[in-house]
């Protein structure tokens, strides 16, 4: 394989890394964490979940959540999860203008039901933004709108313990969300802010 192109520059050891490797298949994208016990269970839990939303979305046009191809332990007690490669770009408005030429058009573009029709006002790149942040807002829309798996119906947890910077979030089941908030996220916040001032 030729080297990996960095896509974000570590600030740390510890830090994660996002690499591309272009193979003979495809390009793939690659997360790594050198030197950190928790870094393989951090992305075995990360793949878990985009494979339960790549199984939540297969009815949603609007949002393609990237396929996990594998996760594994590094050389220096770390690890990488490695995923697809999507193409992507950003949704800010590139030309920082138009908002204010949008604004200052408001009251004349009006419509009877409060809609604001300011596209005269805006350039194409950004009505092609406008664009896809209202699919990504469809999309988001419709995934919530997705009913759970039979085996997760009338409780909350998930399949997988995930993380939240180094504190472990335990995902066991419960039958209610209170009982799982106060159990798996307040209670485990509290004793982590404990042990890190004894």
């Amino acid at each position: 394989l030729p080297p990996p192109r960095n896509l974000h520059r570590a600030s740390s050891l510890a830090a994660t890394r996002h690499l591309r490797y272009d193979t003979e298949h495809g390009a793939v994208f690659c997360k790594s964490r050198s030197r950190d016990a928790h870094a393989e269970a951090v992305f075995e839990a990360e793949a878990a979940a985009l494979r339960a939303l790549r199984a939540a979305t297969l009815a949603c046009d609007e949002i393609r959540v990237p396929l996990p191809l594998g996760t594994g332990a590094t050389t220096f007690g770390g690890g990488y999860l490695l995923t697809e490669w999507i193409d992507m770009s950003p949704l800010a408005l590139s030309h920082s203008h138009s908002h204010s030429r949008a604004h200052s058009h408001t009251h004349s573009h009006a419509h009877e039901d409060g809609a604001v029709a300011a596209g005269s006002a805006l350039s194409p790149e950004s009505h092609a933004h406008a664009r896809v942040a209202a699919a990504l807002g469809r999309g988001l829309a419709q995934l919530h709108s997705v009913p759970p798996p039979p085996a997760c119906q009338n409780s909350f947890g998930f399949t997988h313990d995930t993380f939240l910077g180094g504190v472990r979030q335990p995902n066991a089941w419960e039958e209610t969300f209170c009982d799982f908030f106060v159990k798996r996220r307040l209670r485990v916040g509290l004793d982590a802010a404990d042990a890190a001032i004894q």
